[in-house]
């Protein structure tokens, strides 16, 4: 009798054992979940507590605790098990429907360089538009400055930037490395802002440049020099002479920085050498404008860029306005509503070594954005005078200029013409080798708000002058209309402004005002976010509006849709009204009646039960599956037990 009591108080207390451990894990692991974090006393303190309850409550007696500590973890595997299942039908419908055919005036026939530091920022800055360039049949050449070798070996990005052109369709020949290091050695300059001449050391203790069994570097064992650099650059564009022009613009990551002022100086170059090679430039941010970017990813119809310039992402320096940005549409089959059947999410796959699926819910977005910089000024081959400081700076195509990357607070402001504190005339001479027509002049203003040029008179050799009034205090172009035939000269004078450093950064001087020339129609939903594969509300009626860039070839639109059972019609204020009934489906096109140029999308009224689907899914992903949801795994007591058992098992073992 006694040994039979014995036995079952050693049953009740190693099975108590076993489920006070159980659920004390899963309190640890759903306190980690919502970020609180147990110390070992409070996790030894809740299993001690459990165990208690077993022992002292007599209803728990060894063939209970057996079936519920077997039964635990068995219910929590099935309803794993049922979670996934349910994503995983889940998951492959959320592809976004490519029903386009309409972009093949912005995407077709083009030779098109993308120009990025780091092998992974070719998608942050140009995701989704570059499978829209293959789409239409267009030549993509993806340029990467550097090695990638701070964070990852060059053998390995290499092969990431391979495998990630591999997949879009980008020939193996068209992607170039120019192999320069990845950030630099501490106590030493960065390269860009290195002396001529001078070999610098990268972090990854480098001096020249090197490529992978897998690409050559453009040109193998190169020092480590500015000049080499921008040599390299300059010989890549030349020679391959694309008409379209992307780089990464001036983003918080130092050899983001680099890249477009290295870019911007050999544009300048190129520009005045090269007076009848005129390629589009465009830049775009792989910082704020993606990497860094609004995690919005997880709704029923996915979201555009937000704007970079405004709270919480504040890009500093904005020598752009938000408004007058370029808003590229992206392939629509590499979007979906399940972020892990997105095409650019296995993009970002590819490049393991960076994690940079992590980000892939800030990275994607409905559209990319661009400036323009326009290649077409009449002042890259002018005679330029100043009455004090540096005249070269007004013509270089450079907005920003940094004289020390390394010094992180330093806001790149060194390259703005500001007249000496003697100069009281302040002016800037234009002469012409030949008479030209001006349409209108740009002037961009010291990118510091603080230091501005609050008027300027534009002077003629015929004593015609006009006043420009404030420039854009942020360094964005402040267009001015002057409309003058024949003019060999001219006189910009600087007659009112604030701060002791107010000047101009660039001037430039048009036959022709700029108008953009990238020309296509994208239907946009009320909030302004780009439309592919789009989901009415509920009654099946919604609002769509037209987004349209450069010289489409009218106003007047037609719309058609191939479902009878839906309706479209476009009102007199520009409005597309739809209606959509109850589990209906339509692809709605819009046609710019005298060009042809078009836009269709597809769009559709599911019933409650996909959107429920689509709702849970994306919870699951948002919560469970997404890359770092294991940090506060990671973070756990159960974790750090479980890691210290593991190394004490391997030290036994060993």
């Amino acid at each position: 009798m006694a040994i039979r009591k014995i036995k079952k108080l050693l049953a009740v207390l190693f099975f108590g054992v076993i489920l006070a451990g159980e659920i004390t894990v899963l309190a640890d692991l759903a306190a980690a979940w919502f970020g609180v974090y147990f110390t070992r006393l409070a996790f030894l303190g809740c299993f001690t507590v459990w165990l208690l309850l077993f022992l002292c409550i007599r209803w728990f007696t060894g063939k209970r605790l057996i079936c519920i500590s077997v039964a635990l973890p068995a219910v929590l595997a099935l309803a794993a098990a049922l979670v996934l299942l349910f994503w995983k039908s889940f998951s492959p419908g959320g592809i976004y429907r490519d029903v386009d055919q309409g972009k093949e005036e912005l995407y077709a026939g083009r030779r098109v360089m993308l120009i990025v530091p780091h092998e992974d920022d070719e998608i942050n800055v140009l995701g989704g538009v570059m499978e829209e360039y293959v789409k239409y049949g267009s030549q993509v050449y993806p340029v990467f400055v550097t090695n990638g070798d701070y964070s990852g070996s060059a053998e390995t990005r290499y092969a990431e930037a391979m495998a990630v052109a591999d997949f879009i369709g980008i020939p193996e020949e068209n992607v170039t490395f120019l192999g320069y290091g990845d950030q630099w050695a501490e106590n030493g300059p960065h390269i860009y802002n290195a002396a001529p001449g001078e070999v610098v050391t990268s972090y990854a203790g480098k001096n020249q440049t090197h490529g992978t069994q897998v690409k050559s570097a453009y040109r193998e064992g190169r020092d480590y020099t500015i000049d080499h650099l921008l040599e390299d650059l300059a010989d890549v564009i030349l020679t391959c002479r694309p008409d379209t022009i992307y780089c990464s613009d001036y983003d918080i990551h130092i050899d983001h920085k680099a890249t477009t002022l290295v870019f911007e100086k050999v544009m300048g170059k190129i520009l005045k050498e090269n007076p009848e090679y005129r390629p589009e430039v465009y830049k775009g941010f792989a910082y704020t404008a993606s990497w860094y970017s609004v995690s919005d990813y997880f709704v029923p119809n996915i979201h555009s860029t937000v704007n970079v310039f405004m709270p919480p992402l504040n890009q500093q320096p904005a020598v752009y306005r938000w408004e007058d940005r370029i808003r590229l549409p992206v392939r629509a089959d590499t979007l979906s509503r399940s972020i892990r059947s997105s095409g650019t999410y296995r993009t970002l796959e590819l490049h393991e070594s960076q994690h940079a699926v992590s980000q892939a819910d800030r990275v994607i977005n409905s559209d990319r954005v661009v400036w323009k910089r326009e290649t077409n000024s009449l002042l890259y081959n002018a005679a330029i005078t100043v009455s004090s400081s540096n005249a070269k700076l007004l013509n270089d195509f450079m907005l920003l200029e940094n004289n020390n990357l390394v010094e992180e607070s330093r806001m790149p402001f060194d390259g703005v013409w500001v007249p000496e504190a003697w100069d009281t005339e302040r002016t800037v001479t234009v002469a012409f080798p030949e008479p030209v027509d001006i349409s209108c002049m740009v002037l961009y203003d010291n990118p510091s708000e603080e230091h501005n040029v609050l008027n300027a008179v534009i002077r003629f050799a015929d004593g015609t002058g006009v006043n420009t009034g404030a420039l854009d205090a942020g360094g964005a172009a402040t267009v001015i209309s002057v409309e003058k035939r024949d003019v060999t000269t001219m006189t910009v004078i600087l007659t009112e402004t604030e701060g002791e450093l107010a000047g101009l950064t660039e001037i430039e001087a048009y036959q022709e005002t700029p108008e953009e020339t990238l020309a296509y129609i994208k239907l946009m939903d009320a909030d302004e976010n780009f439309v592919y594969d789009y989901w009415t509300d509920r009654k099946g009626s919604t609002e769509l509006q037209l987004y349209t860039s450069g010289n489409v070839g009218g106003n007047g639109y037609s719309v058609s849709w191939d479902n009878e059972k839906c309706s479209a019609a476009i009102q007199e204020n520009g409005i597309i009204s739809v209606n959509c009934p109850d589990g209906e489906e339509m692809v709605l096109t819009v046609s710019c009646e005298e060009s042809g140029i078009s836009d269709s999308v597809y769009l559709s009224n599911p019933g409650i039960f996909k959107r429920l689907q689509c709702y849970l899914g994306q919870r699951i992903e948002e919560y469970l599956l997404q890359p770092d949801s294991e940090e506060w795994y990671w973070n756990s007591m159960t974790y750090e037990i479980t890691d210290i058992v593991r190394y004490r098992l391997e030290k036994l073992m060993a």
